[in-house]
C-alpha cells in the first residue's frame, strides 16, 4: 500500500536534496580554488595526461605516490605522453598526428587524446579473458590479426600487453606486417630492474609461481634489457626513451619516474618506452 506524500515529507526531501547539491557545489569550488593556488605557486605534481595537479598521487602495491588520483594514469602512460610531446625524434607530430593508429588495451584518457589527433584511431584488445575496458572496437589477438590487411596502420601502441601473449615473437611479426613502411610500433613491457635476459619458462603453468616470478598470475614472462634486440630482430629500428631524456624537475613534476623506488625484487622501477620504426625489410 502506497503512503500518501505529505507536504512535510516532500519539503524535507527537497531540503536534503538542496543541502547535498550545495555541498557538492561547495566541494567543487574549494577544489578549484585549491588547484588554482597550487598552480599559481607552482606546487605539487601535475599529471601531464589529464592536467590534474596534486600534492600527492595515489599508490599501489608496486609504487608509492605514482598514480594520478583523477585519471589513474601511471608512470608508463605519463612517460609515453612526455616522450611524444618533448622528444623531437619521436614527437607526436611526426609519428601520430594525422596518422592511422591501432591502439591495444588503451587507457581512456590517453585514448581520448590520441583520437583527437589521429586521422583514423582504432582500439583493440583480446577479449577472451578479463580485459574488456568497455571502450574496445576490435576483438583482436595481437599475435594473429588476419582481419587487418598488411600496411593498414601508421602506428600501433601496446602498453603492458606482450607479457600476456603466448607467442610474443609472432606478435612482433604481426605488428610489423600491419604497419605501413616507416610506421611505428610503440611498446612498453614490465622489466625487472637490471635484468639482462628475458625470463620465460612455458612449462610453468601454476598461477602462484607465475605471480612470484613474473609479477602477475597471467604474465607469461619477465622481460629484460634484451627486449630492444627482440624488436630489432623483427625488422624495426628502435629508439628507447626513459627517464634520462628529461630534467630532474620534469621527472618530479610529472612523476615520470617513481618518487620512491620499490624494494620488490621484480618491480619495474625503470620504465622504458620502445619506439620501433618499420624498416624496408
Amino acid at each position: 500500500m502506497k503512503t500518501k506524500r505529505t507536504g512535510f515529507a516532500f519539503l524535507k526531501r527537497l531540503l536534503i536534496g538542496g543541502h547535498y547539491r550545495a555541498s557538492v557545489a561547495l566541494h567543487a569550488a574549494r577544489s578549484k580554488v585549491w588547484h588554482g593556488a597550487l598552480k599559481l605557486l607552482d606546487l605539487g605534481h601535475v599529471c601531464n595526461v589529464c592536467d590534474h595537479r596534486s600534492l600527492r598521487f595515489d599508490s599501489d602495491e608496486w609504487h608509492l605516490y605514482s598514480i594520478c588520483p583523477v585519471c589513474q594514469c601511471q608512470v608508463r602512460h605519463r612517460l609515453f605522453w612526455a616522450a611524444v610531446n618533448m622528444v623531437p625524434a619521436v614527437h607526436l607530430e611526426k609519428i601520430l598526428q594525422d596518422k592511422r593508429v591501432l591502439h591495444f588495451s588503451p587507457y581512456y584518457h590517453v585514448s581520448r587524446k590520441l583520437r583527437k589527433i589521429a586521422s583514423l584511431y582504432t582500439t583493440a584488445d583480446y577479449l577472451a579473458g578479463a580485459y574488456d575496458f568497455g571502450n574496445i572496437e576490435l576483438d583482436l589477438d595481437i599475435s594473429n590479426m588476419p582481419e587487418i590487411a598488411s600496411g593498414s596502420y601508421d602506428a600501433l601502441l601496446a602498453f603492458d600487453v606482450l607479457e600476456h601473449v603466448k607467442d610474443h615473437f609472432k606478435a612482433l611479426d604481426e605488428i610489423h606486417r600491419v604497419l605501413a613502411p616507416g610506421g611505428y610500433c610503440i611498446l612498453i613491457v614490465p622489466q625487472q630492474d637490471h635484468l639482462e635476459k628475458t625470463m620465460e619458462d612455458p612449462s610453468i603453468t601454476d598461477p602462484r609461481i607465475r605471480e612470484k616470478l613474473y609479477g602477475r598470475a597471467d604474465h607469461l614472462r619477465m622481460y629484460g634489457l634484451d627486449f630492444k634486440e627482440m624488436i630489432e630482430q623483427r625488422g624495426f629500428e628502435v629508439t628507447v626513451i626513459d627517464e634520462t631524456f628529461f630534467t630532474t624537475d620534469t621527472l618530479r613534476k610529472h612523476i615520470l619516474f617513481p618518487l620512491v623506488l620499490s624494494d620488490n625484487p621484480i618491480a619495474t622501477n625503470y620504465r622504458k618506452v620502445y619506439f620501433g620504426r618499420k624498416t624496408d625489410m
